[in-house]
């Protein structure tokens, strides 16, 4: 239950800095928001995927496939807020 937890209050708070800050959207935050842990939800089981697949198949180390998997979700995930959550072409990064 604390995992589950510390997770929500996280990615809330990933949200709103992601939102205000990296972003500077005015976005209604409903449609953001819901986009926003859509896109949580699918990076999680996107990463297990991706983690298992050079582990189990492709023989990486365990820590080199969280790394990898880290690497090409953050920038995956960073283009899908851009472009399409918080819809900002002024982004800080």
């Amino acid at each position: 239950m604390a995992n589950i937890l510390a997770r929500l209050i996280s990615s809330s708070l990933n949200y709103t800095i992601n939102r205000k800050i990296v972003f500077n959207s005015n976005n209604g935050i409903c449609t953001s928001a819901t986009k926003y842990f859509l896109l949580a939800l699918a990076t999680i089981i996107i990463n297990t995927i991706i983690i298992q697949v050079l582990v189990n198949y492709l023989f990486i180390n365990e820590l080199l496939a969280k790394l990898l998997a880290e690497l090409i979700l953050f920038v995956i995930s960073w283009l899908i807020q851009r472009n399409f959550i918080f819809n900002s072409k002024e982004a800080i990064i």
